[in-house]
């Protein structure tokens, strides 16, 4: 006879699987880099010495033609003779005339004035003249106050050559350089001849093509 008690014994449940537990490792943190405190950070500021820098004063200044110093002489004059010529004017339509001492004197000014405008001329003539360098044109001119101009080639718009009628007469040409933003020129050479004018026009021409390329 069979033994159904043991038959029907309940089974044991079945063991449970073993679960491995999920361990998320940390992610290293990047070291931080130590920056040195400014007062060890190494400054340089190097005295350089003026004296050994390059300047105008060597380079040699192109003269201007003489037809200028001659173009400038029948200007001033025409200015003191227009002058001289109102004050007579106004003389003849005055009431009456001063007296001689203070014709004299007026006369005498205006002789002295004439002849320090003549002078100035003159030696506004030796000093004016112009500097030709591969990336700039210079010009400087002024007795009694010097002045220099340097417009370097990349600064340069257009430039171009101007003949007045008197100039012309004299067989004068003006060149006129001008820089971007400017509606006026910010460099004026008068007293070149015209084909001097034309070749320094078509030299600044080429150097502002060979900047806008580079």
């Amino acid at each position: 006879m069979e033994n159904r008690d043991e038959d029907e014994r309940p089974l044991p449940p079945p063991a449970a699987e073993a679960v491995t537990p999920i361990v998320e490792v940390p992610k290293p943190v990047p070291e931080s880099v130590a920056l040195p405190p400014a007062s060890e950070v190494p400054f340089e500021n190097v005295t350089l010495d003026v004296a050994a820098l390059p300047g105008l004063d060597t380079q040699t200044f192109v003269s201007l033609d003489p037809g200028y110093r001659s173009y400038r002489y029948v200007m001033t004059t025409l200015l003191f003779g227009g002058l001289f010529a109102a004050y007579l004017v106004v003389l003849l339509l005055s009431a009456g005339w001063p007296s001689l001492p203070w014709l004299l004197a007026t006369f005498a000014l205006f002789g002295v004035a004439y002849g320090a405008a003549m002078w100035l001329v003159r030696a506004g003539y030796r000093v004016a003249g112009y500097a030709l360098r591969t990336h700039d044109i210079s010009f400087r001119r002024g007795v009694i106050i010097r002045r220099l101009t340097v417009v370097p080639f990349s600064r340069v718009q257009h430039s171009e050559v101007q003949e007045g009628a008197v100039e012309r007469s004299f067989g004068l040409a003006t060149l006129l350089v001008y820089t971007a933003g400017g509606n006026s020129s910010d460099l004026s050479i008068s007293g070149l001849l015209p084909a001097e004018a034309h070749r320094l026009k078509d030299y600044v021409s080429t150097q502002i093509a060979a900047v806008h390329e580079s």
